[in-house]
């Protein structure tokens, strides 16, 4: 019976079959992590994006709404693309 930890697996040499496998399961478990990253690096820039636009209508120091909601997508762009930058391997 294997153990959950998968110690077994790395006392025995693997075979062929088992590389290919393995192969495929990193190259799917890559895929994941890097939509993981883009979900990230999304949520981070709309969560900017939505505090610049707050503060900008409460605080009012930018009286034109339209001009508030143009500087708090430019934010929430570039700290999400910041933060995807940072995130990649």
């Amino acid at each position: 019976m294997q153990m959950e930890s998968r110690v077994l697996t790395t006392l025995i040499p693997p075979t062929g079959e088992d590389r290919q496998v393995k192969v495929a399961h990193t190259a799917k478990a890559g895929a994941h992590h890097q939509l993981d990253n883009i979900a990230a690096a999304i949520v981070m820039g709309l969560t900017a994006m939505f505090v610049a636009t707050i503060f900008g209508v409460v605080t009012n120091f930018i009286p034109s709404l339209l001009v508030t909601l143009i500087l708090g997508s430019i934010l929430g762009i570039s700290s999400g693309a910041i933060a995807y930058i940072v995130m990649r391997d």
